[in-house]
């Protein structure tokens, strides 16, 4: 075949392909059925593609233990299906599978694997508790700790320091000495483990649904903060497509 001829052929074939995502894509659109999903946003800009909507949704995050699902044992990089189940404003994961479940459902890929021990710690002389959260990741090679954890239980003494009501740093007191308690510079707090949870199991979800694209220099505008937003998703034998954007139940008019 002559090189010209076989150029063109690639051309051709290539704008095929395009044309097909394309109609597949828009074919989910007219067809598939509208859902209602909570996201968790923010907004870098993309420079090539121009200004976007970075989303992660609450379905992003699934915990195991507290969903059906027809295993407990989800790798990196695993395909799954998430059924979708229509609440009072806007739908959740009510099941997670390895194969296709009861429509409505969503195709994701597992990006992340990790194990959750949540401690309550109660401020000494105060009726304050706060939430300390100690992760777990695995990446397939064993788990490795996002901190040097130690083993804490029940009536342990501990100092801390915290941000908005959420522990950033624990450390537990041997013998009842806190290491940092009489320095003055920075805000430690004292108190006692009073609640432990550990093993709990979540995994993180990747979706086809995570940019929504808007008009030139409007990727950044507060209302994409708003913590009533919610984004329309059309879904259609798995695959989805951000539609709309709404707040108060008002899609956003970018005109």
């Amino acid at each position: 075949m002559e090189k010209g001829k076989l150029f063109y052929l690639i051309v051709a074939l290539q704008v095929v392909f395009l044309v097909g995502m394309i109609g597949y894509k828009q074919s989910t659109v007219w067809f598939g059925e509208k859902v209602l999903l909570k996201p968790i946003p923010y907004d870098p800009t993309d420079i090539l593609r121009g200004d976007y909507i970075n989303i992660r949704y609450e379905i992003s995050t699934i915990r195991i233990d507290s969903i059906k699902s027809d295993t407990k044992d989800f790798n990196r990089g695993d395909t799954i299906f998430v059924r979708l189940e229509k609440g009072k404003d806007y739908s959740t994961a009510a099941e997670v599978s390895t194969k296709k479940t009861a429509e409505p459902y969503i195709k994701g890929v597992v990006n992340e694997v990790y194990t959750k021990n949540i401690y309550t710690v109660k401020e000494a002389n105060s009726s304050t508790q706060y939430s300390y959260e100690e992760t777990i990741y695995d990446y397939g090679f064993g788990a490795i700790p996002t901190k040097v954890d130690q083993s804490y239980d029940v009536g342990d003494k501990v100092e801390f320091n915290e941000f908005n009501n959420r522990v950033s740093y624990l450390i537990k007191c041997p013998n009842g000495v806190c290491p940092y308690e009489s320095d003055m510079y920075t805000q430690y707090k004292i108190g006692n483990v009073i609640n432990v949870k550990k093993g709990i199991k979540e995994i993180g979800i990747g979706y086809p649904i995570e940019s929504y694209f808007v008009p030139k220099n409007q990727g950044n505008l507060p209302q994409f903060r708003a913590a009533d937003m919610l984004v329309e998703v059309a879904l259609w034998h798995g695959d989805a497509v951000a539609t709309n954007l709404l707040i108060n139940g008002q899609k956003i008019d970018f005109r």
